[in-house]
């Protein structure tokens, strides 16, 4: 019987290919495999069925594993066809949409505060503004004369503080390092510095202030990426759900540096991309569609699960620790396929993006269209070509061999 079922789902497979095993019947296997322990609770029986399979004849056996088979391939094709359905419904649900322009508010606000912080500090560190003034500072110390000058408990603290911070990852306002470099050209404007206000000056000349500027500059390129990444760029077309929004902040991603609609040129490009088996982009570009298209089926399958045994829990009315289990489990489990998609969403768009840096250019050229000659020409170009595929209202110049 088991013969037959593997028969029957590599016939399937080579029909329809790899991915409808692994999105659409993959995904019906495990949850055949999590029902078992359950459907045990509620028929004890169950596991008898097995041994009444085994004692039938083998025609009777090689017809149920047929027929089984048959269902099993016929359910993964739908899930595989409702795969797109899904994954836009966990698009389009999420949160409030007020609350999540407010995360996407909240974060701008970061960026610009960022930006004046970072601001401040490439117009004294890279030009060693700072560097030079306390070396001043230090001169006219040394030129006063007397006996060393050593940093106040109130500085020595401050500048022990600004390391650690550096040394644990945290970032170091610059409100905060101007106070410490104002305290330590006081101190050093004094008189001459004893070694410890020295190696001060030394470390806070060629680590403290540079390694400062270097940590706001990483944050200050991870809070754009995050907003690149995580939402469209315009607050109207922001979306109530984690994914939708990364979908559409990698759209406006590639229509903002190319002037492209992606759904237009994508047949095109994944053609072009599918026909050069040197660089294997297309291998890489299917290997991340399956694997996201997986777990949105893990995400259908979990949800589907959790709901059929509930139901089929309070019909049977089993003890209330077992339906409990089963409504906390199951939308767990289904919430970490979620977050599995947004990973996998991530990495299927690098690649998409990928294919259009990759492709573009061998497109025009096979739409008989001449290269533009900088970026700003194309980006020019592809946005006459938007309009040209969806309204038809421009005129584009060809050239012909």
């Amino acid at each position: 019987m088991f013969d037959v079922i593997g028969t029957v789902l590599d016939r399937l497979q080579g029909l329809l290919g790899r991915r409808y095993l692994i999105v659409g019947v993959g995904p019906l296997l495990i949850f055949a495999v999590l029902s078992l322990p359950l459907l045990w609770v509620v028929w004890p029986d169950a596991p008898y069925l097995l041994q009444d399979l085994l004692a039938l004849s083998l025609p009777q056996q090689v017809l149920i594993g047929f027929s089984v088979a048959l269902l099993l391939g016929g359910a993964g094709f739908l899930l595989l066809i409702a795969n797109a359905w899904w994954r836009q419904v966990l698009e389009r649900g999420g949160l409030s949409l007020e609350a999540v322009r407010k995360r996407r508010r909240d974060l701008e606000n970061q960026i610009k505060a960022s930006r004046g912080d970072l601001v401040q500090y490439r117009l004294v560190v890279p030009g060693k503004a700072w560097f030079n003034a306390l070396a001043a500072a230090r001169a006219a110390g040394l030129a006063k004369g007397g006996r060393p000058v050593a940093a106040s408990p109130a500085l020595a603290q401050a500048f022990e503080q600004g390391v650690e911070q550096l040394e644990n990852g945290r970032l170091v306002l610059y409100t905060e390092m101007q106070g410490l470099f104002a305290s330590l050209g006081a101190a050093l404007n004094q008189g001459p510095p004893d070694p410890e206000l020295n190696r001060m000056q030394v470390e806070f000349a060629t680590r403290l202030a540079p390694n400062a500027w270097r940590n706001r500059e990483t944050d200050f390129g991870r809070l754009q990426g995050d907003l690149r990444t995580r939402y469209p760029s315009d607050d109207a077309r922001v979306v109530r759900s984690v994914l939708g929004n990364i979908v559409r902040a990698h759209q406006d991603q590639i229509y903002g540096r190319y002037g492209m609609n992606l759904e237009v040129f994508w047949p095109a490009l994944e053609t072009l991309a599918g026909a050069d088996k040197e660089r294997q982009v297309s291998a890489a570009l299917d290997e991340a569609q399956t694997r996201l298209d997986f777990t949105v089926s893990m995400n259908a399958v979990l949800w589907l699960l959790s709901v059929l045994w509930l139901v089929v829990f309070l019909v049977i009315r089993v003890p209330w620790y077992l339906g409990l289990g089963v409504g906390i489990v199951g939308p767990a489990t289904a919430l970490v396929f979620y977050q599995l998609t947004i990973w996998n969403t991530h990495v299927f768009h690098s690649w998409v993006r990928t294919t259009v840096e990759l492709y573009r250019l061998p497109l025009l050229k096979q739409l008989h269209i001449a290269p533009p000659a900088d970026s700003d020409a194309e980006r020019d170009l592809w946005v006459k070509l938007t309009q040209l595929a969806e309204l038809g209202q421009v005129n584009v110049g060809f050239t012909h061999p």
